[in-house]
């Protein structure tokens, strides 16, 4: 996989592609100098330490949890999206969560979307999936997750903007997600490709969107200075989506700005220590995604054509 990564070298990559690639790379690096610089003059760290030390090590683990989780929903995701394709031979969960990880850690890579290109240029080599099909499910996935994030973050904006009553608000988004996943099953009822697999698509990004309101939540308890569920929520979809856009390697260096003007707006907390806060769960995540990414490529380099097609494997 990294090889099949590599060999889109800066000579063929298209001019404008090589130049966004460059540009997320030169952003990455001064957005997350700034946000050390940043958290470092406004935090006293000898108080978060004391706090962190109070606190024990539940929090940090929890984090580490969440991000497992927001990778295991991933895949799931992924796997149902490219079973829809009928790949021959058929990308089994295993493989689909190896791949998943993998291109998580390629996403750390100084390159314009380095996992997205390395897990379509793999399923096309090892399962004949079209690269227009792997186009097809990426526009897919943006689209149920920026739909997500909008009905998701609805009731909570209309608190924070409109002082309106948390029941009804609240009440509106889990409605509109409900809407939102029946319209998606109802309309993949009508493709028989998708009939099986299209009423998962909603509640899995839901759940990965859980996930990741969890981590906000619980970095800012790590901090010492928790937040509300509905300040959670939209911080968690306002981070998802810089990490989205892809404009650079899986939002470093900007996520963490997100967090600070969203949560200096939203609640009582510091900007420099929301911003100690996200960088607390960028280091977390770091750390599971190394250790995931290696484990899935490492999965990957070892699993060749041969073992692929091995008719137990394909029944697992």
């Amino acid at each position: 996989m990294v090889a099949d990564v590599q060999t889109q070298t800066p000579d063929s990559l298209p001019s404008s592609i090589a130049w966004r690639r460059r540009v997320g790379a030169v952003l990455a690096v001064v957005g997350g100098v700034a946000a050390v610089v940043f958290a470092a003059r406004g935090v006293d760290f000898a108080a978060l330490s004391h706090h962190l030390k109070e606190a024990g090590p539940w929090p940090l683990l929890a984090l580490g949890a969440l991000v497992g989780a927001n990778l295991w929903l991933t895949a799931w995701l992924n796997g149902s999206l490219v079973a829809c394709f009928d790949v021959q031979p058929p990308v089994t969960p295993s493989r689909m969560r190896r791949l998943t990880t993998a291109s998580q850690l390629l996403n750390y890579v100084p390159l314009m979307w380095a996992g997205l290109v390395g897990r379509a240029a793999f399923l096309k080599r090892h399962h004949g999936l079209r690269l227009r099909d792997s186009g097809y499910i990426t526009l897919l996935t943006v689209a149920l997750t920026t739909a997500v994030l909008v009905l998701a973050s609805a009731g909570p904006l209309l608190m924070a903007t409109v002082a309106a009553h948390h029941a009804w608000a609240w009440a509106g988004s889990i409605l509109g997600l409900a809407v939102l996943g029946l319209a998606v099953t109802v309309a993949g009822q009508r493709v028989a490709v998708t009939r099986r697999w299209a009423w998962t698509w909603v509640p899995l990004r839901v759940m990965d969107l859980a996930a990741s309101t969890g981590r906000v939540a619980l970095m800012f308890v790590a901090v010492g200075h928790p937040v509300t569920l509905d300040q959670a929520v939209l911080l968690a979809s306002g981070t998802t989506l810089v990490k989205l856009t892809g404009l650079t390697p899986n939002g470093l260096g900007l996520s963490e700005w997100v967090v600070a003007g969203l949560a200096a707006a939203l609640s009582p907390v510091e900007a420099s220590l929301a911003v100690a806060a996200a960088l607390l769960d960028r280091a977390i995540e770091v750390v599971v995604s190394v250790i995931a990414g290696l484990w899935g490529l490492w999965g990957l380099k070892t699993c060749r054509e041969p073992c692929l097609a091995s008719p137990v494997q394909q029944t697992r």
